[in-house]
């Protein structure tokens, strides 16, 4: 597939007054009303699709949840968060030289960057193609192609197999996340989204959302919705379809005061993090806010949802644990780090495999941790801040730093707690 600077499509702006909700001209502004210019009822939602969010698809009981609750807590407090037994003595690892392809030929230069890891895992390799931050990584369905971006502009294409950059180029402005659901991959710029359909072996132009108000911080999808999280704190809603309009844009969620850094789905809830220290619930079918939950001090900077519990993380320094108690979402857990948190992803692979969550600190490490025991296992540390993360097939996972690296690793076998007691 070829990549190529493309100019975005003609558009109409969008109204600054409508954006904060009190433009006096109505239908007849000369600027866009995006709801009046697609208006979808929230009772007209096509009906989901079966979930593809990590918690269950029913809602539990408050004995469900109670129970969940009660264990987790346990956990934490039975356990002191220290470095479990399994983690290995520190090796440092020597970057091989690597393949950088330019304009005109691919070249080979070499680099001294110095690695140092530890605990149950390895380094399968390094992929380097983009000069400043690496933003996202994704892995489209079906596909056996790793799509990374950066800061820089540009987005690369490796080949899984090989690890061999297979397609790269500039999109024409500073990329700030980088999703895919399905065969669609998006990349957030400023001002407008960028999507390709990857099924579509012969690439082409890519199609462009515009009406985003400055940098697109963060995106998320669930069924046939895209929720795009803004600079200037809105969420606008694009509908995709088979059409010869993929896509519509059908709400723009207002909330927060400053930018949304962070999305996740979970539980048929809509969760967004942001620079004004909130994270807010919505009700991703009728768009409605549910909730202003207020736990942290500094930016929101990632949301991760596991089984019954909402991990947030913040610049402040730490990570909560939210949990439904009396039918109200409150901490039960919150987690001190030694710096501001940037990113969080976990990674199961079975039920006989205990969760490990990775926490990606301003410090450049990132840190392993027994889930839901917070026992560390394991830390990496980067030569630069590791901003985007992606947990991939089986024990292998991604991490992408600011020097445009994108290392993949394999997290080594290890039985559960419960199992290795059971069996006992």
């Amino acid at each position: 597939m070829s990549i190529s600077p493309s100019s975005p499509a003609p558009y109409k702006p969008v109204c600054r007054f409508w954006s904060k909700g009190y433009c006096k001209y109505g239908s007849n502004c000369r600027f866009l009303h995006p709801d009046e210019q697609s208006p979808v009822a929230a009772k007209k939602l096509v009906p989901p699709a079966a979930s593809t969010s990590v918690f269950k698809k029913t809602e539990p009981t408050s004995a469900d949840i109670k129970k969940k609750v009660a264990t987790i807590t346990a956990a934490i407090k039975n356990e002191t968060p220290t470095k479990a037994e399994t983690t290995k003595t520190v090796a440092i690892k020597k970057v091989a030289p690597i393949k950088e392809e330019t304009s005109s030929k691919a070249e080979t230069t070499e680099t001294t960057a110095i690695e140092s890891f530890s605990g149950p895992f390895g380094s399968l390799a390094n992929l380097q193609g983009h000069k400043k931050d690496v933003t996202g990584i994704v892995l489209p369905t079906g596909s056996d192609k790793v799509f990374t971006s950066s800061s820089d502009g540009t987005m690369c294409i490796w080949n899984c197999n090989t690890g061999e950059c297979v397609a790269s180029g500039n999109l024409g402005g500073e990329i700030g996340c980088l999703i895919s659901e399905g065969t669609w991959v998006f990349a957030g710029l400023k001002n407008l989204i960028k999507a390709w359909n990857v099924a579509n072996n012969s690439g082409g132009e890519p199609i462009c959302l515009n009406h985003c108000l400055g940098q697109v911080y963060s995106m998320e999808a669930d069924e046939d919705l895209l929720f795009v999280g803004t600079q200037e704190g809105s969420i606008l809603v694009w509908r995709g379809s088979c059409e010869a309009i993929p896509f519509k844009l059908v709400a723009s969620l207002k909330g927060h005061s400053k930018g949304v850094l962070c999305l996740a789905i979970g539980r048929g809830k809509l969760y967004s993090g942001a620079m004004d220290h909130t994270v807010r619930v919505w009700d991703p079918k009728s768009f409605e806010c549910l909730n202003v939950l207020k736990g942290h001090s500094g930016y929101v900077t990632s949301l991760l949802c596991w089984d019954v519990i909402l991990f947030t993380s913040s610049l402040d320094k730490t990570v909560n644990a939210w949990a439904y108690e009396d039918g109200e979402l409150k901490v039960v857990h919150s987690h001190q780090e030694e710096d501001g948190v940037v990113k969080l992803s976990g990674l199961q692979k079975d039920a006989e495999t205990d969760p490990t969550l990775f926490c990606c600190l301003k410090d450049n490490s990132v840190r392993l941790y027994d889930i839901p025991s917070f026992a560390e296992k394991g830390r990496i540390c980067s030569n630069k801040e590791v901003k985007a993360m992606k947990t991939g097939s089986g024990n292998m996972f991604f991490t992408g730093d600011g020097t445009g690296k994108v290392a993949v690793w394999n997290l080594y076998e290890e039985p559960s707690k419960a199992a290795a007691a059971a069996a006992s």
